[in-house]
C-alpha cells in the first residue's frame, strides 16, 4: 500500500493524508501501515500453526513487506524481537500444552 494510492481512492492529496495520520496516528504512512501488518502476522502465526514452519522472508512477503529486513525491523519494533524468536516462543509454547 502506497500513500499516493490511498489517497487517490480516498479522493483526496498525500500531503493531507499524510498530516492527518501524523496527527491522528502520532506515526509516519509507512509506520501506521506496519502497525497494522505485524499483528496481522502475529494472528496468523498464533492460529495457525502451518505459519510456524514458514520461512520468515514468507512470512514477510504474505505480509506485504519489500524485504525480510524491513519486515524483521517493523516487528521487531512492534514485538519487541525478532520474528525468528517470536516464532520459537510459539513453537514452545504449543510443545507445552
Amino acid at each position: 500500500m502506497r500513500i499516493g494510492k490511498l489517497a487517490k481512492i480516498l479522493d483526496t492529496n498525500t500531503r493531507y493524508l499524510s498530516t492527518i495520520i501524523n496527527s491522528e496516528k502520532n506515526k509516519t504512512f509507512n509506520s501506521y501501515i506496519n502497525s497494522l501488518r505485524i499483528p496481522h502476522i502475529v494472528y496468523k502465526i498464533q492460529a495457525d500453526p502451518q505459519y510456524l514452519t514458514y520461512k520468515v522472508s514468507y512470512l514477510a512477503e504474505v505480509s506485504g513487506f519489500v524485504s525480510q529486513s524491513s519486515f524483521t525491523k517493523a516487528f521487531k519494533e512492534e514485538m519487541g524481537r525478532i520474528p525468528s524468536a517470536f516464532i520459537k516462543e510459539e513453537i514452545e509454547k504449543q510443545s507445552d500444552v
